[in-house]
């Protein structure tokens, strides 16, 4: 057909491209896993704001409507989830305190993948700048984490230090 086109006849050719997407939908593995603290702190009146706060109360920075803390004044503290099998982790979302959210400052986020010995500690964040507080809603990215040493073996633990 195009050869019988004369030679000032316009020809547009269309392309029709197709993209395949992967959309994975994110879940939250928290409801899914265990958790535990290092210590629980509880107030004068006997109230203990334990572990599973952080994963049972609302998703806000509100410390009337419940949240987790440890005992205040300890050289560390930390908050862990432990899943109940292996995961893909891509994102860590969580809420800082709005009334005192600077206790966060300096903070560092693991993933520990205990299904292997020894048991690697990847970093996937650190508050180096001190500035958590400047954020009270943190999602942190950590899909790289592990694929320098190009382990296929993914995270079991997510570790929050203060």
């Amino acid at each position: 057909m195009i050869s019988k086109l004369q030679p000032r006849e316009s020809v547009f050719v269309i392309i029709i491209a197709t993209v395949l997407m992967t959309v994975i939908a994110q879940i939250n593995l928290a409801l899914h896993g265990t958790v535990a603290q290092e210590t629980t702190y509880t107030d004068a009146s006997g109230i203990s704001y334990s572990e599973n706060l952080a994963i049972e109360g609302p998703a806000n920075n509100n410390w009337e409507d419940g949240c987790s803390a440890t005992v205040a004044n300890q050289k560390t503290a930390w908050w862990g989830l432990l899943l109940p099998k292996l995961a893909y982790i891509t994102n860590v979302k969580f809420y800082l305190r709005s009334d005192a959210p600077q206790n966060m400052n300096g903070f560092r986020l693991y993933l520990i993948n205990g299904t292997v010995y020894p048991i690697p500690t990847e970093l996937c964040y650190r508050d180096t700048q001190k500035q958590a507080y400047l954020n009270l809603n943190q999602s942190i990215d950590c899909d790289d984490v592990g694929k320098a040493r190009g382990e296929r073996t993914v995270p079991m633990h997510v570790h929050l230090n203060v």
